[in-house]
Formats: structure tokens, C-alpha cells, sequence
């Protein structure tokens, strides 16, 4: 693993699992993990370039017919991010099909963690990606402004 890094992890939203995640990183120590409610719409496009990496999870529950409405923005941010998903869910056709960005298995926690700081430890990388990611975005999906 590459030298040691300083990150602050936000988690935005109120969803179902946001207790359970809030009571687990207490719990944990983890004073770079921040809780916040989702910003109102006119501030989504800037909160989300705010980022230098975007961490997707994928429920079991939806990951064999459905896409994190996350998933969308985040492409449209021109940001690397790195899902944790099942190969075979719709998020593994276009991580396969392209190298912007990185799916991790759902149960490998480590590997999870383990990209996240390489991806943290290479700005290059971080570049090449955010780049492909608009790319993809661009020729991958008819994007309609609401």
C-alpha cells in the first residue's frame, strides 16, 4: 500500500441507513467521517465537483437491476469514483467497457478501502479518470438538463 493519507469521508443524505452509519463511525473513532443532509438542488453540480473522489456503494438488494441515483450526477461531475457492486449489476457493463472508474465486489471491503487510497495517493490517476468519466458520459448517455 502507498504512503499514509489524510481524507475527510461526507455522507449526504437521510436514507435508511444513515443511524446505523452514523452510530458505526462514532462507534469506530472515525472523526474524518462527516454526516450531512443532501444539499438543495441549485447547489447539487457544485457540491459534487467539491470532491476529488466519489465512493458509490450498491445495496444487494437493488444491485442486479438498478443504478445509484448517485451514479448519474457523479458522472456528470467529471470525477473518478470507485462503485462497490456486483459485476454483473448494471454498473459492471460500463466499468468493464471503460476504464473510468473502478468496481469493487460487493463483499470485499478491503479492496474497497484499498482503491480509495491508492486513487487518493495518485492525483494523476484521479485525472486521467475524471476525464474518461466525461468522456463516457458524454458518448455513453443522452444527458436533459431539469
Amino acid at each position: 500500500m502507498g504512503k499514509s493519507i489524510s481524507a475527510r469521508k461526507i455522507t449526504r443524505g437521510n436514507g435508511n441507513l444513515a443511524e446505523e452509519l452514523i452510530s458505526d463511525a462514532s462507534a469506530l473513532g472515525l472523526g474524518n467521517v462527516e454526516f450531512e443532509n443532501c444539499v438543495p438542488k441549485g447547489s447539487l453540480n457544485a457540491s459534487v465537483a467539491a470532491a476529488e473522489i466519489h465512493l458509490v456503494p450498491q445495496l444487494p438488494e437493488g444491485a442486479e437491476f438498478a443504478i445509484p441515483r448517485s451514479f448519474f450526477p457523479i458522472m456528470s461531475s467529471g470525477r473518478p469514483f470507485i462503485c462497490a457492486a456486483l459485476p454483473d449489476s448494471p454498473l459492471g457493463g460500463p466499468a468493464r467497457k471503460s476504464e473510468a472508474f473502478v468496481i469493487t465486489p460487493l463483499s470485499e471491503s478491503k479492496q474497497f478501502a484499498d482503491r480509495i487510497s491508492e486513487l487518493l495517493n495518485d492525483p494523476e490517476a484521479q485525472g486521467i479518470m475524471g476525464k474518461m468519466v466525461g468522456t463516457m458520459m458524454s458518448k455513453t448517455w443522452l444527458v436533459i438538463p431539469i
